[in-house]
C-alpha cells in the first residue's frame, strides 16, 4: 500500500480493533516496500521455513508420497475477483512458498443445491481473508463450475505427482464418477 505512514498505521489500528481483524490487519501491515537488507532476512526466513517442511516430510511423514488437498477455498471467481480474494490462496500459496511440485485436476462439478452456503453465515461478520473467499460466492451462479482436488509431491517429484493424477483420474473413471467437462456453447 502507498498510503502515507500515519494513514497506514491509523487504517491497520482500525482493522484490528475496532473492526476486530488481527488476520487482516497484519496482512495489511506487512504489505509495502522492503530494503534489500530486510528482502534477504525474509528470503532467510523463508529457506528456513522450507528446510522445516522437507525435515518433516524426511522424517515425520513417513511413507507420504503425496499431500491432496484443494486448490483454493472456492471454485473459479469472476474476472476480476481476485483482487479481494488472493489473500484466500493460502492452499496454492503455501506449496509455490515450498517448492513443491504440484497439479490440480478437475474431479466434480459445482452443485447449486448441495454447495450453497448455510443461511447462518453473515459474511460481513467474517475476517478479511475469509470475507475475500466468499465474497464471489454464489452456488447458483456457480453451478456446473469445476471443482479440483491439488495434488502435492516434494521437490522435483513432477513425474510422481503426475502418476498420482492420472491414478486419481483412473480410479474416480472406474468408480463411475470420472470428471465430465464443462459444454461450450458454439
Amino acid at each position: 500500500m502507498s498510503l502515507p505512514m500515519p494513514i497506514r498505521y491509523l487504517h491497520y489500528i482500525w482493522t484490528k480493533h475496532i473492526r476486530r481483524d488481527p488476520i487482516w490487519a497484519d496482512l495489511l501491515w506487512e504489505i509495502k516496500e522492503r530494503s534489500v537488507s530486510e528482502q534477504w532476512k525474509l528470503v532467510a526466513k523463508r529457506e528456513a521455513y522450507r528446510a522445516e517442511w522437507h525435515r518433516w516430510w524426511r522424517e515425520e511423514a513417513g511413507d507420504v508420497d503425496v499431500i491432496l488437498t484443494v486448490p483454493n477455498a472456492t471454485p473459479a471467481v469472476p474476472h476480476g475477483g481476485m483482487r479481494q480474494a488472493v489473500s484466500s490462496c493460502g492452499y496454492t500459496f503455501l506449496f509455490n512458498l515450498l517448492d513443491y511440485t504440484t497439479g490440480i485436476i478437475p474431479i466434480t462439478h459445482v452443485d447449486s443445491s448441495l454447495d450453497a452456503l448455510p443461511p447462518a453465515i453473515n459474511i460481513s461478520t467474517l475476517n478479511g481473508v475469509a470475507r475475500g473467499a466468499y465474497e464471489h460466492y454464489d452456488a447458483v451462479r456457480m453451478h456446473g463450475l469445476p471443482v479440483g482436488v491439488q495434488v502435492v509431491g516434494q521437490r522435483l517429484q513432477e513425474e510422481k505427482v503426475l502418476a498420482v493424477m492420472e491414478r486419481v483420474v483412473e480410479v474416480l473413471e472406474e468408480g463411475g464418477k470420472g470428471y465430465v467437462g464443462l459444454e461450450v456453447e458454439d
